[in-house]
């Protein structure tokens, strides 16, 4: 029974880690965005793997051309193009920013090899350029950049907005769909870019995503609720439980920062069926197995990894602060920690005076086991 379930463990592992090596993992998009005098400028270095759909198209569409001017005729290169240009909200105090296709230099010399590894990253440099919108000259003009999730952009952004004539510069790292602090425009804008846009203080910030991280467990986030009193009810020992919760949160912050930064990408439609799926199978283990320690803590752990990527799908859908994003996915975590202690808490309050009697497999863990693998079906 033990070397099934390891079989099992290995298999799905496996699964995990082949999906991830079709990814261009630990990845990154570069944006260099200038202003010269009344012009624009637009420097994009990107990985097109995802944008393409697949490392062999991405390694055919390179082959074509080392450089290209905007009147190629290609219909590869014209719908990428024009996908990218799509992907590009930029804008002039909130007047949109049209742009054109200067140059497109494609990987070309590099090996096919790199193309399909998931650890190397074959990059595409394109340059644009744009006309300042007219705008009435009497306001303080303003850039934003915002990259959409209409073309797909490797995550993060590495964005540098400079200004040519006063050498002021404005340095983010970015999300698709996340807009950049304002940059001023005129020349008496400062090198303190900072005074266009509130700036959140570090502790606003961190009490407002440990609260998001809170309300995404209670009341939002029941999967994973049942998930934790599933870990509790198979346990008998406070130091076993405590390894467990360890390896499940460390593996769920290790995706979670991962997925967060756009390092891996699944699709949601895999991933919330499996963390359902690991409910009903951690219960169903505590009814009829009753799992030994470290086959218990090795597959909360991999079930971790899949958890991350159900927070990260909630992650990506707050208005993430540019200037602290590290520290609010960080809150964000913690407060998901907090409110998984106080699950922990309330169900040892509850029915923690039976946890040493001899009657507590059958009258607690069963039943309770029950209810939640009932549940995990309904919700399946």
């Amino acid at each position: 029974m033990y070397l099934t379930r390891c079989f099992i463990l290995f298999t799905l592992l496996y699964v995990g880690l082949s999906t991830v090596a079709h990814s261009h993992l630990l990845n990154m998009s570069k944006a260099s965005l200038t202003h010269n005098n009344n012009k624009l400028e637009l420097t994009l270095t990107l990985d097109l793997t995802r944008a393409l759909g697949s490392s062999e198209r991405y390694f055919s569409l390179s082959r074509l051309t080392p450089s290209l001017v905007p009147d190629t005729q290609d219909a590869d290169i014209k719908m990428l193009l024009d996908g990218l240009i799509a992907g590009l909200d930029i804008r002039v105090s909130e007047h949109p920013v049209d742009w054109t296709v200067i140059q497109l230099i494609l990987p070309s010399d590099t090996p096919h090899d790199d193309f399909v590894s998931g650890l190397a990253w074959p990059m595409t440099t394109i340059k644009l350029e744009a006309q300042i919108p007219e705008i009435n000259s009497d306001i303080d003009k303003t850039l934003t950049a915002r990259f959409s999730s209409d073309f797909a952009f490797e995550e993060p952004i590495a964005i540098r907005i400079y200004q040519s004539s006063t050498q002021r510069s404005l340095s983010r790292w970015l999300v698709r769909n996340q807009q950049s602090p304002k940059f001023s425009l005129s020349a008496q804008g400062g090198a303190d870019t900072g005074k266009y846009v509130k700036a959140d203080t570090n502790i606003s910030v961190a009490k407002e995503y440990i609260w998001q991280g809170i309300v995404h467990i209670l009341p939002k986030g029941w999967d994973h609720v049942l998930f934790v009193l599933g870990m509790f009810l198979g346990v008998r020992q406070l130091s076993h439980l405590l390894l467990w919760v360890t390896g499940f949160t460390l593996a769920h912050t290790v995706t979670l920062g991962l997925a967060a930064f756009g390092a891996i990408e699944i699709s949601s439609a895999i991933v919330e069926p499996i963390i359902i799926i690991s409910i009903a199978w951690v219960a169903i283990e505590n009814i009829v197995l009753r799992p030994s320690v470290r086959w218990r803590f090795a597959l909360v752990t991999l079930f971790g990894l899949v958890h991350g990527l159900g927070f990260a799908s909630v992650v990506k859908t707050l208005p993430m602060p540019s200037d602290n994003f590290t520290l609010a996915l960080v809150s964000f975590n913690i407060g998901v920690e907090l409110a998984q202690l106080a699950v922990l808490i309330v169900a040892f309050m509850l029915v923690g005076y039976w946890w040493k009697k001899p009657y507590w497999h059958t009258r607690v863990v069963v039943p309770g086991s029950i209810i939640i693998a009932a549940l995990a079906a309904i919700m399946l």
